[in-house]
């Protein structure tokens, strides 16, 4: 079984409690996840208002380069977020 984690500040994070994703046309478990606490939510928010301060300083054509990056991993990951999406909301892709 898959298990997803945090992604904080350019980091994988699997801390906190463990919690079973259950397919909810199935009723079978599909993944496990990690429910991060204050702790994360306090780097998390640190890391993107640092992150927000550092691109603001950056050209628009780097901000472009740095988007059609995010845009291209989101394309080559784009069927398992297809089939995670669809396992979360419980409907046909």
């Amino acid at each position: 079984m898959k298990r997803y984690g945090s992604f904080i500040d350019g980091q994988s994070s699997g801390s906190g409690a463990l919690a079973e994703i259950r397919d909810p046309q199935s009723s079978q478990p599909a993944y496990e996840a990690w429910i991060g606490g204050e702790s994360e939510v306090e780097q998390t928010t640190a890391a993107a208002a640092r992150a927000f301060r550092e691109t603001a300083q950056l050209s628009r054509a780097a901000r472009s380069v740095m988007l059609g990056r995010a845009a291209a991993a989101i394309e080559r990951g784009a069927e398992e977020l297809a089939e995670t999406v669809r396992i979360e909301a419980g409907k046909p892709i």
